[in-house]
Order: C-alpha cells, then sequence, then structure tokens
C-alpha cells in the first residue's frame, strides 16, 4: 500500500517541464510602435523585428539583452534575467516520492527498504528533468513595455 501511495505521486514530479514547457514567450510593445526590438541570450542573438512583437526562447538561453531602437528616438536597453520558474517549487509540494521512498527506506522491512531506495533515486531522477530540459529556469521580466523618448 505504501508503495502504491508512493508511486501515484510520481506523474506529478516535472512541475515545469509539464506545466511550462522548455521554451517561453517574451511579449514586447512600445510607444510608439514598429520599434525594432532585437534580442540577445548570452551572447547569441535570439530575434529582431518591429514591435509588438513576441520572442520564443528557451528557458535556459541565459541573461538576456533587449535592444529597442526607433529612428529620432533614444536606443533603450533591457536587461531580462534568467532566474528560477516558479512551476519547479511544484515539485517540493506535489512530489512526495522522495519522502515516501526516504520513510520505506529508513523504517520498512527489507523489501520496503529496498523499494524505498528506488523511489528515492526516481525522486532525483524526476526532480533533475526540470534542470535537464531547461524548464527551472524563467526570464523576469517576462514582459516589456516601453516608452520611448524623443531625442
Amino acid at each position: 500500500m505504501k508503495v502504491l501511495l508512493a508511486l501515484l505521486f510520481v506523474p506529478l514530479a516535472a512541475c515545469a517541464t509539464m506545466t511550462t514547457g522548455t521554451r517561453e514567450k517574451i511579449n514586447v510593445s512600445s510607444s510608439p510602435s514598429e520599434a525594432t526590438a532585437s534580442l540577445v541570450c548570452n551572447g547569441h542573438p535570439e530575434g529582431e523585428g518591429l514591435t509588438p512583437i513576441v520572442f520564443t526562447i528557451r528557458r535556459d538561453a541565459g541573461d538576456c539583452i533587449l535592444t529597442l531602437r526607433k529612428e529620432g528616438y533614444e536606443e533603450q536597453t533591457h536587461a531580462l534575467e534568467q532566474g528560477v520558474n516558479p512551476a519547479y517549487w511544484g515539485n517540493m509540494i506535489f512530489s512526495p516520492l522522495a519522502p515516501a521512498g526516504a520513510f520505506l527506506a529508513i523504517l520498512g522491512n527489507a523489501d520496503e527498504k529496498a523499494i524505498g531506495v528506488g523511489a528515492l533515486g526516481a525522486a532525483w531522477l524526476i526532480f533533475g528533468t526540470d534542470f535537464y530540459t531547461g524548464a527551472v529556469h524563467a526570464h523576469k521580466p517576462g514582459s516589456v513595455d516601453a516608452v520611448l523618448k524623443k531625442r
């Protein structure tokens, strides 16, 4: 029964990968519109276009710099920092697999101990999925609404 209860919650692990995916959208708008927006993450160009625009980037793209240019207006740059995806913390709330495995490994009989050690290994593998896929990350801010200043 204990094992079935522990395995019941396996699908709820890797929350960030399952709920938010490995890519995210960065919404960029400006006033006035039709400014050229360029996004560079970790030194690599991610895209360019006219505002309003939506960039789709990998969650693990690194820190990004958004540059906005429009003739007759001052150039603006905005930093988008890579941080922790809030969905990742769902692993701690919705996945009792690790505590259940630890309970069985420490307090169970010989068969339960083996299952508990296996559950612990599975839990760390599942938690590691968000790191492996990059879904553990999210960029802040997730959108930029810039007001351009005339020169």
